[in-house]
């Protein structure tokens, strides 16, 4: 028998597209929940008449692989494969230095009396201050507005005024979509059998990633994957000595989700859970005398979601009503310092209405959401990840 307590999932980056696996390439644990990555046959009955009446052959004529790894949310262990579902072909990082800065509580405000936040920092959504006299004022913030000289963090981040601290740095790491594709082997590894199976998804593209935050529970992600096909063995298609899985914390709705922002500002109404789905429309290739896919091809960026609020504040009803775009900042920490923000600068609102539905219960506003380019940025979904 086989146990699913002793499967592990592991990935590495291919360096060409469905290649034979390097056996020299060190794999990287995943933590998981669940997976469904699954070979998928492409078979055909013929259609031969026969005076027997049986049929002659099942015939194969392709080969596909898909399914998904569903995670619970750990701040910097997913990096790669969310990189590789926005289509982004790197992490844009950098580092401010030569600062001089302020502190202020009041106005929740790092404010640079001497250098100047490049042009990349004020595009971040997180930065991570170095420097400063007090330890407490060194850390990951989420910027909620900012110039060349002020940078506007969301109140309570900021527990020390401190005047004029010279030396400081400003750190910044983020990614927007793009139209890079990337491609991994992903391991599924069964120890709970004798001997050992290692079944192996090759040219695993991510297609689709979801995250899911609902009060009182644990932060969710998904990764779907479209694959050119599996491969078994009773050997590891690694070098054996793969990297451990990350030791941060995992996420909840209560303590690591900070307020949601709206246009730069709180929203006005308590969330009782956000969804969002990004889909890539990655879309096979086949040819003739190929029996998996050369390659996938890219498609549009759909990101749709809901927001489901307490219907407390007409803010979002009234954006829907009037059709209005808006923009959608959801922060997240951890216990370690840790930062990620998921910004959406232009979204429109399909569908919402508030709704009673029934005796004893709250009147909710279930609002659908579109996540659109925005013209001024040039981008639909920016991702920034900062370490602490």
């Amino acid at each position: 028998m086989s146990d699913a307590n002793l499967t592990k999932v592991l990935y590495a980056p291919e360096t060409a597209f469905a290649e034979t696996p390097d056996l020299g390439s060190t794999l990287q644990e995943l933590r998981f929940t669940s997976e469904s990555l699954a070979h998928v046959k492409e078979t055909v009955v013929s259609e031969e008449i026969r005076a027997d009446r049986a049929r002659a052959d099942l015939i194969q004529v392709g080969l596909s692989a898909e399914g998904s790894v569903d995670v619970e949310s750990i701040l910097t262990a997913y990096n790669d494969l969310i990189l590789a579902a926005l289509l982004a072909s790197a992490w844009t990082t950098g580092q401010d230095t030569g600062l001089t800065l302020t502190s202020d509580i009041a106005t929740n405000t790092i404010t640079a009396t001497a250098g100047t936040f490049s042009t990349a920092t004020q595009a971040a959504k997180l930065v991570k201050i170095a420097g400063m006299t007090d330890p407490a004022l060194n850390r990951v913030y989420t910027i909620v507005s900012a110039t060349s000289t002020v940078l506007t963090v969301v109140p309570g981040q900021i527990t020390v005024d401190e005047v004029a601290t010279a030396s400081c740095t400003a750190d910044y790491k983020y990614a927007r979509n793009g139209t890079t594709l990337s491609s991994f082997l992903i391991e599924k590894q069964f120890s709970g059998i004798t001997p050992a199976h290692y079944v192996a998804m090759i040219g695993a593209v991510v297609n689709e990633f979801s995250m899911s935050l609902e009060a009182r529970a644990v932060a969710q992600m998904s990764f779907g994957f479209m694959g050119a096909r599996l491969i078994e063995s009773t050997a590891t298609h690694g070098d054996g000595s793969p990297t451990g899985p990350s030791t941060n914390p995992i996420l909840n709705t209560t303590a690591n989700v900070a307020t949601l922002f709206y246009d730069g500002a709180a929203l006005g109404a308590n969330v009782m859970s956000f969804e969002m789905a990004l889909n890539n429309n990655l879309r096979e290739r086949p040819a003739i005398a190929k029996l998996f896919t050369l390659e996938h091809g890219k498609g549009t960026i759909d990101l749709t979601g809901t927001l489901n609020t307490y219907f407390e504040d007409a803010t979002l009803l009234q954006a829907f009503l009037d059709h209005d775009s808006a923009a959608l900042l959801v922060p997240l920490f951890d216990a370690n310092g840790n930062g990620m923000t998921v910004f959406l600068p232009e979204i429109k609102f399909p569908a919402g209405s508030p709704v009673a539905e029934g005796i004893n219960t709250d009147v909710m506003l279930p609002i659908e959401f579109q996540a659109l380019l925005d013209a001024a940025l040039g981008y639909v979904i920016q991702i920034d990840q900062l370490d602490a």
